[in-house]
């Protein structure tokens, strides 16, 4: 067993190399040739504020609460930026030219570069880097998802799948955030992947912790993080429950590990959730509320918001300590943001219908939600197919197939069913980018699908020729003998 283990390892190894090898081979030329997104204006300025913020150790909070740091600031956490920034800050020529300008979207592009709004060569290069490396990491996630779940032919199609899909492509060659958001769900996917793979309590509890982690970092980039990676978390401990018969208090240890470690790398590391300790007056906080409490039950402050909003300007201790409200206020932020910004959201049509047609779309290799023709239609229904072909042979034929010998099986299809579930529950946005975690998730199921599909009917061709494979054998076998 210590032999073949070793053999995997090796194994895994030497391909995850070889992904690695192509994947950067595939996406770092195309950097100069992506063309230029107004967004990565705002993530370039942002980035460029908020990593001097922590680089000056600066962690007062009104610095840290920036409206004028891009549309986005509001809604999203900084790592993302942190991650956009690191490279323009390790240069030293572009790390003395910080940019700080917004793409004026009522204008053409020419107009923003003239206006200055639309980043040097240099800095958009350099800047966009970042994305690059991590879509190189979330190629060889995506293979070590399906190396360790399955086998590494589904793992090698899987990476072969998102190297060759065009919008994976383009939003790693973007200075924005996508990719750092796929490339934490990916590696939480590959946690739990490895969970299923444990049967020892102390060495799971170390993977929820890392799995915590993970998701807090997911959602340090974008807030809808933690619903995805908490909820494939759920789903998994609830399948390893009733497979394994765990015990109650085992899964509840392992919820609260997971609970503890994803919202404290959350407030960890986004200093706009924290108070200002130098600010806090212990007895004013005190005297505050008893004066808050009495104006609530008088009636004079309403609750609510606007009790809030209140107590903000009336109350500057209690104020400076809600700061660890933010958090679950960022939620309802965001689902104001996005209703309105839904005149944007292109639908054309039935919302539900051109959410399908738009996920079939951007799907197969190579193709855009733009494309048209017959053939490019079929490949997209081809596609659809073999994505309903995977989730049959991993619910139906695994052992068959694949030959699992544990419950690993399970963890791709349902990270599938929750980014599916999410995007159809919470997008109003149209935008392709938010497509691409489901993108991935069903890029791995096709692979199983091809991989299962090729497998029977290589099977089926030697079964049909076995006849005249026996005949030949025993010619030779008695040739042999004579």
């Amino acid at each position: 067993r210590a032999t073949g283990g070793s053999s995997r390892w090796r194994s895994f190894c030497s391909l995850g190399l070889t992904v690695c090898a192509v994947s950067a081979l595939v996406i770092f030329p195309r950097i100069d040739k992506t063309p230029f997104d107004g967004d990565e204006s705002d993530w370039i300025s942002g980035g460029y504020y908020y990593m001097g913020l922590l680089r000056s150790g600066d962690f007062e909070w009104k610095k840290w609460d920036c409206p004028e740091c891009g549309s986005w600031g509001k809604i999203n956490l900084h790592l993302g930026e942190w991650l956009v920034a690191t490279p323009l800050f390790l240069d030293p020529s572009t790390r003395a030219r910080p940019y700080m300008a917004h793409y004026n979207f009522h204008e053409t592009e020419e107009q923003n570069r003239r206006q200055g709004t639309v980043p040097s060569r240099d800095i958009l290069t350099r800047a966009r880097t970042a994305p690059a490396f991590f879509g190189v990491l979330c190629c060889l996630l995506t293979f070590a998802i399906g190396f360790w779940a399955y086998n590494a032919w589904v793992g090698i199609i899987g990476a072969g799948l998102l190297l060759a899909n065009s919008l994976f492509l383009t939003v790693a060659c973007e200075a924005m955030t996508d990719v750092f958001y796929n490339f934490f769900l990916l590696s939480t996917c590959l946690a739990l992947v490895a969970l299923s793979k444990t049967t020892d309590k102390k060495r799971c509890l170390l993977i929820v912790s890392l799995c915590g982690v993970l998701t807090g970092l997911a959602c340090s980039v974008k807030i809808t993080g933690i619903l995805l990676g908490s909820a494939v978390f759920l789903l998994t401990l609830i399948f390893r429950y009733r497979a394994r018969k765990a015990g109650k208090r085992e899964v509840a240890s392992m919820i609260v590990v997971f609970s503890f470690c994803s919202i404290g790398t959350v407030y960890a590391l986004n200093p706009v959730f924290w108070p200002s300790w130098q600010a806090v007056r212990v007895n004013a906080i005190f005297q505050e509320i008893g004066s808050f409490s009495s104006e609530v039950v008088s009636r004079r402050i309403p609750l609510g918001h606007d009790a809030v909003t209140l107590a903000g300007k009336r109350y500057p201790q209690l104020r400076n300590l809600a700061n660890i409200l933010e958090f679950p206020a960022l939620f309802i932020r965001w689902d104001r943001s996005m209703q309105r910004q839904v005149y944007m959201a292109n639908w054309h049509g039935n919302r539900v219908l051109s959410l399908h047609r738009m996920l079939v779309s951007l799907g197969p290799p190579l193709q855009s939600a733009d494309s048209d023709g017959v053939a490019v239609n079929a490949v997209a229904i081809f596609y659809a197919i073999l994505a309903g072909v995977g989730i049959f042979f991993l619910l139906r034929r695994r052992e068959v197939l694949f030959g699992n010998a544990d419950d690993s099986y399970f963890v791709p299809p349902f990270y599938l069913l929750v980014n599916y579930l999410l995007i159809l529950t919470f997008l109003k946005l149209n935008w392709n980018r938010y497509y691409l975690p489901t993108i991935i998730a069903v890029d791995l199921i096709v692979a199983a699908g091809l991989y299962g599909a090729a497998k029977l009917g290589y099977e089926y061709l030697i079964t049909r020729q076995a006849p005249g494979v026996a005949n030949r054998t025993v010619l030779v076998s008695n040739t042999t003998h004579k």
